[in-house]
């Protein structure tokens, strides 16, 4: 909320799984998620949407990587002060992906420290 506006931010999925946009994609289209909208005095007054088409596929894709081992790949070792707050099993969108139209999996972990930091991480199915 600022003064009378809201702004309300959505993301993507494909077939149930949310799609994670790389930071680089997020900042050359200037936005945090995939469609922004902004409201002010209950009228819309921004729409923003990053507009990409993937392409369905029907081939199984695998995802048996045990959630221990994605995250020291994605992280290394889990520090002490350290506690993995959320992980997904997602559809990760990078440059290669939205030239071509095709998803890949990965497993998205967010880490809070005990200093308050959080970060995010990914880390490809194997």
């Amino acid at each position: 909320k600022d003064g009378e506006s809201y702004t309300f931010n959505f993301d993507l999925f494909a077939g149930n799984f949310p799609v994670i946009l790389p930071q680089s994609q997020k900042e050359s289209i200037g936005m945090d998620s995939a469609i922004t909208v902004v409201v002010t005095s209950g009228i819309v007054n921004s729409y923003k949407r990053f507009a990409v088409n993937f392409v369905p596929s029907y081939v199984p894709l695998s995802a048996g990587t045990k959630f221990s081992e994605a995250y020291i790949d994605a992280n290394g070792a889990l520090p002490e002060n350290a506690l993995i707050t959320k992980v997904d099993l997602v559809y990760y969108a990078d440059s290669e992906s939205l030239v071509s139209g095709t998803l890949k999996l990965a497993w998205f972990f967010e880490t809070q420290y005990s200093d308050g930091t959080v970060t995010e991480s990914l880390s490809p199915a194997k």
